[in-house]
């Protein structure tokens, strides 16, 4: 700890302890005097512990929001080369989904005719499964 550091702690400790030994009306004389509100003050100070205490329940979830976005930042970054045609990239949509039945189920929840599938709904599916690892590998042969 800094000297600076001691000094400061010094400082609250020495008042904190004169508060402390400090006769109610004496606080109250000084706070008139001040112009200032006891009640007022008392809860500024309630509503700073309250946002203190919340604060500190609250770090693991922020700390895990962080770690969610910058994975979903990661994951929206990654672009993967696909076939340039539509019907190249149907074909992959097939042998992927032929390859990972449970990508292909997933699918299937969602999209009962691969008929109704739009180019870019096929695109948008290789995109989401090459985020999830599933176009490296090739029929085949090993990732």
């Amino acid at each position: 700890m800094s000297k600076k550091d001691e000094a400061l702690r010094a400082f609250y400790e020495e008042m904190s302890e004169s508060i402390l030994q400090a006769d109610d009306a004496e606080l109250e004389e000084e706070y008139r005097e001040g112009g200032m509100s006891m009640d007022a003050d008392a809860d500024r100070m309630r509503q700073l512990l309250a946002n203190t205490f919340k604060t500190f329940q609250q770090r693991a979830l922020v700390a895990a929001r962080k770690k969610h976005e910058e994975r979903t930042a990661t994951i929206s970054a990654q672009q993967f080369q696909l076939p340039a045609s539509p019907e190249e990239r149907r074909a992959l949509l097939d042998a992927v989904i032929a390859q990972h039945q449970q990508a292909g189920r997933m699918l299937i929840a969602q999209h009962r005719e691969f008929k109704e599938l739009t180019d870019e709904d096929v695109e948008s599916w290789l995109q989401q499964f090459g985020a999830l690892g599933l176009l490296d590998k090739k029929p085949g042969s090993e990732k």
